[in-house]
C-alpha cells in the first residue's frame, strides 16, 4: 500500500508538472505573439517613414505618367513647385494605419509559419513560407488598403487642393462619393498584387537566411544586422520588379476618383490593363518597376531587418535567449 501510494503520488506531481509545464508554454506563445506584434508595428512605422518621399513621388508618377520624365526631376518638380514638405503628404495616415497593419502581418506569418511547422513534424520549406506569407499578406491587407486608398489621395493631390488634406476629411470625402465600402476599394487587386510579392518575397528571404546560415556556421535566426538588410533588400527588389503591372493597376483604381483623368477610365479595370499593356510595349513600364524597386527594396531592407532584430532583442530581454 505504502509504494502504491507512492507511485500515486509521483504520477499525480508529474502530471501537475506537465499541466504546468503546458501552460508556462502556452504563456510562452502568446507574450511571443505580442513581442512579435511590438516588433512588427515599430519596423513597420520606420520602414514607411524612411521611404515615404520616394513613395509620393512614385505615386503622382503612376498617376500621371507624364508628371516627370525621371524620378529625380520628379522630386525637383515636387520641391520647386510645393516645397520639401509636400513630399510627406499622407504620412501622418501612414503612422495611424502602418502600426496596427505591420504588427497584423508579421504576426500572422510568424503564427501560421509555426502552424505549418508542427504540422510537418518540424519541417520549415519553401511551401511554409509561401503559404505563411499568402496569410500575412491577407490580414496586413484588411488595414492596408484603407490606409493606401486615404494615403494615395493625400500624396496625388497637389498642395491647392484641400479635399484630402486631413485623415478626417479624407474619410468623409470618400464615404460620400463612394459609401464606406470605398475605403476598401480595390481590396481585390490589392490582395493579387501583394500575395505573390510578400509569399515570394517571404521565400526568397527565408532561403538567403538558411543558406546564409549554412555557409557561416551560424544561427539562422541569429545572422548579423547587415546580412539580413542585403537578404531583405535583394528578395524586395525581385519581389518588387516582378509585381509592378498589377501595383500599377491597383494604385490608379483606388486614386481614380480623386483623379477626373483617371475617373473615365477607371470604372472597368479591363480598360486600365489596357492602358498597362500599352505602357508595357511603349518601355514605360521599365520606369516605373525601376521606380517601384527604388522604393521596395530600401523599404524591405529597413522592414524585415528591423523586425528580425527588434523580436530578437526583445525576446531575450523579457523571456531569455533560449525562447528565441
Amino acid at each position: 500500500p505504502d509504494r502504491e501510494g507512492t507511485r500515486t503520488g509521483r504520477q499525480s506531481m508529474a502530471s501537475k508538472d506537465q499541466k504546468q509545464s503546458e501552460i508556462g508554454s502556452k504563456l510562452l506563445n502568446l507574450s511571443s505573439a505580442w513581442i512579435g506584434m511590438l516588433g512588427g508595428a515599430l519596423s513597420g512605422v520606420l520602414a514607411d517613414g524612411g521611404t515615404h518621399p520616394i513613395d509620393t513621388v512614385r505615386t503622382r508618377l503612376i498617376t500621371n505618367p507624364q508628371y516627370a520624365p525621371t524620378l529625380i526631376s520628379a522630386f525637383r518638380k515636387v520641391i520647386a513647385s510645393e516645397g520639401a514638405r509636400a513630399l510627406y503628404q499622407g504620412f501622418s495616415t501612414v503612422v495611424l494605419f502602418t502600426a496596427p497593419a505591420h504588427a497584423l502581418y508579421f504576426t500572422s506569418y510568424d503564427l501560421t509559419k509555426g502552424y505549418l511547422v508542427q504540422r510537418n513534424n518540424g519541417v520549415e520549406n519553401w511551401r511554409t513560407h509561401l503559404l505563411a506569407g499568402a496569410v500575412a499578406d491577407v490580414f496586413g491587407g484588411l488595414v492596408w488598403t484603407p490606409q493606401d486608398v486615404i494615403k494615395q489621395r493625400q500624396q496625388a493631390q497637389t498642395s491647392t487642393d484641400t479635399a484630402y488634406r486631413t485623415i478626417s476629411g479624407a474619410i468623409k470625402e470618400i464615404v460620400r462619393l463612394e459609401g464606406v465600402t470605398g475605403l476598401w476599394k480595390g481590396l481585390p487587386i490589392a490582395i493579387a498584387t501583394y500575395i505573390p510579392f510578400v509569399s515570394g518575397y517571404f521565400m526568397l528571404y527565408e532561403a538567403w537566411k538558411t543558406q546564409l546560415g549554412k555557409m557561416l556556421n551560424r544561427n539562422r535566426d541569429r545572422l548579423p544586422l547587415p546580412y539580413l538588410m542585403l537578404g531583405g533588400g535583394i528578395a524586395g527588389a525581385i519581389a518588387a520588379a516582378i509585381t509592378t503591372p498589377m501595383d500599377i493597376v491597383k494604385t490608379r483604381l483606388q486614386v481614380s476618383n480623386a483623379n477626373p483623368e483617371l475617373a473615365a477610365t477607371a470604372h472597368k479595370q479591363t480598360d486600365l490593363w489596357k492602358q498597362v499593356w500599352q505602357e508595357t510595349n511603349s518601355g514605360a513600364m521599365a520606369k516605373q518597376a525601376r521606380i517601384r524597386v527604388m522604393w521596395i527594396a530600401p523599404n524591405t531592407v529597413l522592414g524585415i531587418s528591423s523586425y528580425d532584430v527588434l523580436k530578437r532583442n526583445l525576446l531575450d530581454r523579457f523571456e531569455g535567449p533560449k525562447a528565441n
